[in-house]
């Protein structure tokens, strides 16, 4: 019954994008994402369509051979723990545009707890606010981690998922090539986007097409409905993305903003931030007071207090 109405909603969606495109209107974000999601999954002679989704970021699709992988494994790994929200947000973002792409189906987060213990859990509210729909989010916490590899290979090859992201902290023995190549064969098998997040890990030799490098980067301001920015304010996140593996063997970095609203990444200007990182910035914070001993006050000696032997 269910499936029944989510292909009715689809082929409307589709019949007013059709409708829009003969009449010559000019499309909405969501017509735009059912086009792009329709040809990809129905265009059997475009090989690109049918396998990466693109980011339309010149530098980055060149680099990504048109954009990400929708039939393998690609890796998005930080290297120091302080970065893991910087890297879930961007691959939240992923699941988001994979969200819009596939309708109906969900995505499943499967994670070591000793990863969750550090980086902690998604948040539903925050994954409303980042443009996820929390109702088809699934999340399993597994204590051992050949217990997550097992339930990330069997995720794939039931083929029910828009995407299946695995996290793993650091670079662990029982994850090596041998594991990972079993789980890109079966992703590229089902035709299922598998990311790997690795949490606060080296790069090293793995079977993922695509390895980036996520690391935190100063948001901009809030732009105002006239293109202007809205001074002390804070826009939407921005990632310093690197390449760091490809099979165009580019190597690329690009600062990406994170739209919730488009569920889109754009290429962020970094004119929207240099001003807010200006030496003798104005702040809305009162200076504190000097301290009434002066700056650099010598320290006290300290007082020596003996104690009678007892016994």
């Amino acid at each position: 019954m269910s499936s029944s109405a989510h292909v009715r909603e689809e082929l409307s969606a589709l019949r007013n994008t059709i409708a829009a495109i003969e009449a010559g209107a000019p499309l909405s974000a969501r017509s735009k994402r059912v086009a792009q999601g329709w040809n990809a999954a129905r265009d059997p002679e475009n090989d690109a369509l049918q396998t990466v989704l693109p980011f339309h970021i010149e530098a980055l699709d060149h680099a990504l051979k048109g954009g990400l992988c929708l039939a393998g494994m690609t890796e998005i790994r930080h290297a120091e723990t302080r970065e893991s929200g910087a890297a879930s947000g961007f691959v939240l973002g992923l699941a988001a545009r994979l969200q819009a792409l596939r309708p109906g189906q969900p995505v499943l987060w499967i994670a070591q707890s000793s990863a969750l213990q550090e980086a902690g859990l998604p948040y539903g509210l925050g994954l409303a606010c980042h443009g996820v729909q929390p109702e088809r989010f699934l999340l399993a916490r597994l204590p051992k981690l050949i217990d997550a590899l097992w339930l990330a290979e069997t995720a794939l090859a039931h083929g029910c998922f828009t995407a299946v992201i695995l996290e793993v902290r650091g670079n662990p023995a029982a994850f090596g090539l041998k594991e990972g190549r079993r789980l890109q064969l079966r992703a590229k098998a089902q035709g299922l986007p598998f990311l790997l997040l690795r949490q606060a890990g080296d790069a090293e030799t793995g079977a993922a097409h695509y390895r980036l490098l996520v690391r935190s980067a100063p948001a901009g301001f809030r732009l105002l409905p006239d293109g202007q920015a809205m001074g002390m304010s804070l826009g939407n996140p921005v990632f310093r993305v690197t390449v760091e593996k490809s099979s165009t063997a580019l190597s690329c970095e690009t600062l990406l903003e994170w739209s919730p609203n488009d569920h889109e990444f754009r290429l962020c200007e970094p004119d929207r931030f240099a001003a807010r990182n200006e030496p003798g910035a104005p702040h809305s914070v009162d200076r504190l007071s000097a301290s009434a001993l002066g700056p650099d006050h010598p320290a006290r000696p300290a007082e020596i207090i003996g104690f009678k032997r007892t016994g």
